[in-house]
């Protein structure tokens, strides 16, 4: 099943899970699935021509943004910016609000505002000049993804399999 909330996998009855290191319970075993990763404040040229860069978090609330609305209970996503020990959550006001990453890529590809979303989703486009990155020193490596599960409950085999599988390929990349 693919959802993008938080859901409690054991009171669900599913054996494990995927989400990002930084929101798997203390309870739970996991095993890394991805590098760090990182995300990106994005926007389209024309957008910046018109509109300008923001030289700090707290400007993005005078532009346009896009943001990502959660499925499993309607939160708007805050954007988090990291610089030397200092740590801001922000609200944005977003112009447009959807819950789809390859449509939040689409909208900053068409010049609609500011985007936050994982670097890796829009590289080919940062490479290619489609997208400019901006805050690029508020926005340092996060946890990446991990497999996680129960360590109370049984592990099957085809879970003990997938297990095995990524903490090889962990130790062999």
């Amino acid at each position: 099943m693919i959802d993008d909330s938080m859901a409690d996998i054991v009171a669900g009855g599913f054996d494990a899970g995927i989400r990002s290191g930084a929101h798997v319970h203390g309870d739970m075993i996991a095993v890394r699935l991805t590098p760090y990763l990182r995300a990106a404040v994005v926007a389209s040229p024309m957008y910046m021509a018109s509109r300008g860069l923001p030289a700090t978090p707290h400007d993005l609330h005078e532009h346009r943004c896009i943001n990502y609305r959660w499925g499993h209970d309607g939160a708007v996503h805050r954007w988090t910016f990291t610089r030397g020990g200092e740590t801001l959550e922000i609200r944005v006001d977003p112009a447009i609000t959807v819950n789809d990453t390859n449509l939040i890529a689409k909208f900053a590809l068409e010049g609609l505002g500011f985007a936050y979303i994982l670097e890796d989703v829009v590289a080919e486009h940062l490479t290619e000049g489609r997208l400019v990155r901006v805050l690029e020193d508020w926005c340092p490596p996060g946890a990446g993804f991990h497999l996680y599960y129960s360590g109370s409950r049984h592990r099957s085999a085809p879970l003990r399999a997938l297990i095995e599988l990524f903490r090889f390929k962990s130790v062999s990349d």
